[in-house]
């Protein structure tokens, strides 16, 4: 599970393609498809004077990227609605930057290891999680110097986007918590190769994070009763606030 806090940041970008960013109608965008580098440019085109809610359906991708979407949100004041889902850099920084935010019945919001979590862990655990990702003992010590520095800027991008939008940045420390209690879980789900997911209630989010204005229509009843719930499409594992402590 601790390759989730590294691995999981890095896993949807490689392959993924531009989104698409369309108009709706005068007062909505929608943004379809992965955070590449490029789309907070596509977004801040289609965007316009009365553009008040953004719709999206995203697996998540660059978090640079959906850093820099997020700040574009914030400023514009723009609401946000999950369509099918929103999970990644999607759920960890498009989403807790809009104004009101919704997800919709069938929609799905999964959260995962961020930069900081990796750079809080420290070069030797960039190294395990590296080896494990499947390279050769010469391409990891080749590669990671130029990873590290990537990891350290990233994580102090997470830090000032806290700030920015105001919210608490325990927000993208407690995926750590939950990642290792979770363990367990995680494995008695491994032969269907899941992805595994917090999903924070909207209480959560307001009280410990800060992050308000919270409306879901689409949280499984299960992560209230047995904690967790599987997806077999898309073979998503999603996990409730279980695992944490109540705020303080």
């Amino acid at each position: 599970m601790r390759t989730t806090l590294f691995l999981a940041s890095c896993l949807l970008t490689a392959g993924a393609h531009a989104a698409e960013v369309t108009r709706v109608d005068e007062r909505t965008l929608y943004f379809n498809g992965s955070i590449v580098a490029g789309d907070a440019a596509k977004l801040a085109q289609a965007y316009a004077p009365g553009t008040t809610l953004l719709r999206v359906t995203s697996v998540g991708g660059s978090s640079e990227e959906a850093m820099i979407m997020g700040r574009f949100i914030h400023d514009k004041g723009l609401d946000i609605e999950v369509v099918r889902g929103c999970a990644s850099s999607c759920a960890n920084y498009l989403f807790p930057a809009a104004r009101h935010k919704t997800i919709t019945a069938g929609a799905i919001l999964g959260y995962h290891g961020t930069m900081y979590l990796t750079e809080l862990a420290g070069v030797d655990s960039l190294r395990e999680d590296l080896t494990a990702s499947g390279m050769t003992p010469a391409e990891v010590e080749k590669q990671l110097p130029g990873m590290r520095d990537d990891v350290v800027r990233i994580a102090k991008m997470e830090s000032d986007f806290t700030a920015y939008i105001g919210i608490k940045p325990q927000f993208y420390r407690d995926f750590k918590t939950v990642a290792e209690k979770g363990e367990a879980l995680d494995q008695q789900y491994e032969a269907q190769k899941a992805t595994f997911l917090w999903w924070p209630s909207a209480k959560r989010l307001e009280q410990c994070y800060g992050i308000r204005d919270v409306t879901d229509q689409a949280r499984p009843a299960a992560l209230e009763t047995t904690g967790h719930s599987f997806v077999t499409k898309g073979a998503w594992l999603l996990v409730g606030d279980q695992f944490l402590p109540a705020c303080t």
